[in-house]
């Protein structure tokens, strides 16, 4: 995805900021989002995403023992970085919704 969007990029196709790009925080990486996410932008070849959402939080899946509490707090710092520039959810059903709705500072873009 990167090298396809540097190429169109590159050759004056599309502009960065004429693309929406956008992925997720995986269950494996909720203990360092900021790592994953740099991971991310390297594979992508990019400076921010656009939106970055956290995967669906579900406990067969994820390992981590963190509360979505302390997950969406390292989210929202991602923003102050200038790495990303929205939050989104992936999943969530309404009561995990509406819980992280009580803390969240930044408010999830989408669903």
């Amino acid at each position: 995805v990167g090298k396809a969007r540097n190429k169109a990029i590159d050759s004056g196709a599309v502009a960065r900021e004429d693309l929406f790009v956008a992925t997720k925080l995986g269950h494996s990486h909720y203990e360092d989002p900021e790592e994953a996410l740099d991971q991310s932008l390297e594979k992508l070849g990019l400076d921010y995403l656009d939106m970055y959402y956290v995967h669906w939080p579900n406990a067969l899946f994820t390992q981590s023992k963190l509360p979505m509490h302390e997950i969406w707090q390292s989210m929202e710092a991602l923003t102050w970085t200038g790495k990303v520039r929205s939050l989104a959810i992936s999943n969530f059903n309404l009561t995990m919704t509406a819980d992280l709705l009580t803390y969240a500072h930044i408010k999830p873009v989408c669903n």
